[in-house]
């Protein structure tokens, strides 16, 4: 898996890396590698920055919830994602972005499909699934980029497909 399939830029503001010693998220900023903390103040915005998919419950008000993962595909996988971004919009009334990886690493395939939810749990992007992408958003906007969700059999060769390319290029 290459570092830049886990790498993040959020626009006039630090360089994002999920990894780290334990999973964590780190950032580079002003040519200096710091460990993120939960809440980010980036371009004035507050930002929840989380590797861990589940419901959040945080007193702190913020503009958006960025659960940036490493999730491996499965045929339900995506139902789950949906669930806990549109839930957590609601109940934090802010914008979800759910950023994973794509590629095949040993025996596992990430399907990708990075997407934003608006504070009402609507879905406002959507990037491609099985495949590299760049998803540009801006908070608060109605982008409308939403690639479509390839049916079951067709994910099931997808994935299989992207895990014998990825394991053939090793």
């Amino acid at each position: 898996m290459a570092l830049e399939k886990l790498t993040y830029q959020l626009k006039d503001g630090p360089i994002l890396i999920l990894g780290g010693i334990n999973g964590e998220i780190l950032k580079i900023e002003n040519g200096k590698c710091l460990k993120c903390s939960d809440i980010e103040i980036i371009n004035n915005k507050k930002i929840y920055i989380t590797t861990q998919l589940s419901e959040i419950d945080i007193e702190k008000e913020c503009d958006l919830v960025c659960y940036i993962l490493a999730l491996p595909f499965g045929i339900s996988n995506w139902d789950y994602v949906r669930k806990i971004c549109i839930n957590t919009s609601k109940e934090l009334s802010c914008e979800v972005c759910f950023i994973n990886i794509v590629g095949g690493n040993d025996n596992l395939v990430y399907f990708g499909l990075s997407s934003v939810f608006s504070s009402s749990g609507d879905l406002k992007a959507r990037a491609l699934a099985f495949r590299e992408d760049i998803l540009l958003f801006a908070l608060g906007s109605n982008n409308s980029k939403i690639e479509n969700i390839p049916e079951k059999f067709e994910s099931i060769f997808l994935a299989l497909v992207t895990g014998l390319r990825d394991f053939c290029k090793k």
